[in-house]
């Protein structure tokens, strides 16, 4: 058709393209996912999603068309707004039409329409050269462990011939420890006589034993000592931010004015919303609150939307 590679070759590099008088494509950014009971990995990717109420001009298709078919901005205006009326037609004859690499749109039984994007492109140019692809599963064999035969000695055997040992070792030994106790006092007799036969006054060995000294330690008792430390007023603790990054959009709107003018709408049904700041084109981005996990700002879309009757989506992004 004839705004879909416009539109395609934009979402690689924005997060919001809107078509003028029809409404605007958002790309989230969506972290790499492994589906384990189907072996299948995706690598990360944007999820595109579509806003019936961002139809008010940017200027960012529009230019983008000028520049690329060389022509006037009213030129440009003039495709788009063909393009939205071929579109429209197509939905109230077949129900459905399709942009190429985008998504496709129907109408539902409410004729509300509805979007369905189309996963087969990945507008993320950080996951350049990435697919998503899927693994064979790995069989394992069960692992047997072997028999093993425990070899068992006999009792008797073994001890039988560790009493062999000992009464072979014993037959050595106890003659050489006999040998040397009757050479031990043998000698000493006979130092004995020789001293007495030779000094007459010397009748017997005498035997003298040192005098053992008796040490007494005393222990001192060490002295603990308790300085007084002065203690100061310690600072406070900084709390710590949460980071907000999940935000739930009502509108983005080129002009504040436009924005201001929801905000008040919203403020008259009784629903607080602000605007959290701008995007890459300009736009002025109104938020029903916002959160720090997608969780939480899931559950709050579905209840504005059941209780509330509002329309909105999910805006991943840090703003200071």
């Amino acid at each position: 058709m004839i705004l879909d590679k416009y539109i395609s070759d934009l979402l690689y590099r924005y997060d919001c393209v809107i078509v003028p008088g029809f409404g605007g494509f958002i790309a989230n950014k969506v972290s790499a996912e492994n589906i384990s009971s189907q072996h299948k990995f995706l690598p990360p990717s944007k999820e595109i999603a579509f806003n019936k109420n961002l139809d008010q001009s940017d200027g960012l298709l529009a230019n983008y068309i000028m520049k690329a078919k060389k022509i006037s901005y009213s030129h440009a205006i003039e495709i788009i707004d063909k393009a939205v009326e071929k579109w429209n037609i197509d939905l109230e004859e077949d129900n459905t039409f399709e942009i190429k690499n985008v998504g496709s749109f129907r109408l539902n039984g409410e004729r509300n329409i509805v979007f369905s994007s189309d996963n087969s492109v990945n507008y993320l140019t950080d996951s350049y050269g990435l697919s998503k692809f899927t693994s064979i599963a790995v069989k394992r064999d069960s692992f047997i462990s072997p028999n093993v035969k425990k070899l068992q000695l006999d009792n008797d055997f073994s001890s039988v011939n560790i009493g062999r040992k000992i009464v072979r070792y014993a037959a050595v030994l106890i003659p050489l420890i006999a040998l040397g106790a009757l050479s031990y006092y043998h000698n000493d007799d006979i130092s004995i006589y020789s001293e007495a036969s030779i000094n007459p006054i010397i009748t017997q060995p005498v035997l003298v034993q040192p005098k053992v000294a008796e040490e007494i330690v005393e222990k001192k008792e060490e002295t603990k000592v308790i300085v007084p430390v002065e203690v100061k007023d310690l600072a406070p603790v900084p709390e710590v931010t949460k980071i907000l990054k999940y935000h739930v959009i009502s509108g983005a709107f080129s002009k504040e004015s436009n924005a201001n003018k929801i905000i008040k709408r919203l403020s008259d049904k009784g629903v607080d919303s602000e605007v959290i700041g701008r995007t890459r084109g300009g736009l002025y981005l109104v938020s029903y609150d916002s959160f720090e996990k997608l969780s939480e700002a899931r559950k709050f879309l579905t209840k504005i939307k059941s209780n509330e009757n509002l329309e909105g989506w999910i805006l991943k992004k840090y703003f200071k």
